[in-house]
């Protein structure tokens, strides 16, 4: 990736924290306030994206849930990343019929789409919030598992992590220091 695009990908990632946090600047109405006179209009000045059934204006609504939907990704996401990391490195330093079975579970779930893993889940726990999380998280964990056990599965014979043991470095060190920062990179 190009120095340039990553400035800009850094600035994009700015604005929309910077939207999610302060809502207000960019889109200073009320995302819950009702007009009935004015429902389903079309885009223009007034409102941006027009409004919906309510007569609430789309773009005020679309800036103010910025917060919400980002909160959410970024807890999907950690979740999923939590779990993968955990299974991934248990997997990849387990002896090897432990390793078979953590792959084998891993792949069976792999192998059901992300979306429908999601909705079933949703299914079992019901709707809301916090079990969007969880199923998101928990449909996303089996992929990066599945990488992380490889990087350190790959990173075990490395000459850094022989220098590290060399040294007198415990398990839990060299997992925590060494091979679990260099697997994410």
């Amino acid at each position: 990736m190009s120095r340039t695009a990553k400035i800009f990908a850094a600035a994009f990632i700015a604005l929309w924290v910077l939207i999610a946090l302060v809502p207000s600047v960019l889109a200073p109405g009320d995302p819950l306030a009702i007009n009935p006179a004015e429902a389903f209009s079309k885009p223009g000045a007034a409102h941006f994206f027009g409004t919906d059934e309510s007569g609430r204006d789309i773009y005020t609504r679309v800036i103010h849930g910025a917060r919400d939907s980002l909160a959410i990704g970024l807890a999907a996401t950690g979740l999923g990343m939590g779990l993968a990391i955990v299974l991934g490195t248990v997997a990849a330093l387990s002896p090897r019929w432990l390793d078979e079975i953590i792959l084998r579970v891993l792949e069976a779930l792999y192998a059901i789409p992300s979306l429908l893993m999601a909705l079933l889940i949703i299914a079992f726990t019901g709707p809301g919030v916090g079990p969007a999380i969880v199923a998101v998280g928990l449909s996303t964990a089996p992929g990066y598992a599945r990488l992380v056990r490889s990087q350190i599965r790959t990173l075990k014979s490395s000459e850094m992590l022989e220098a590290a043991t060399v040294l007198g470095r415990g398990t839990w060190l060299l997992v925590r220091n060494h091979l679990v920062p260099n697997a994410l990179k």
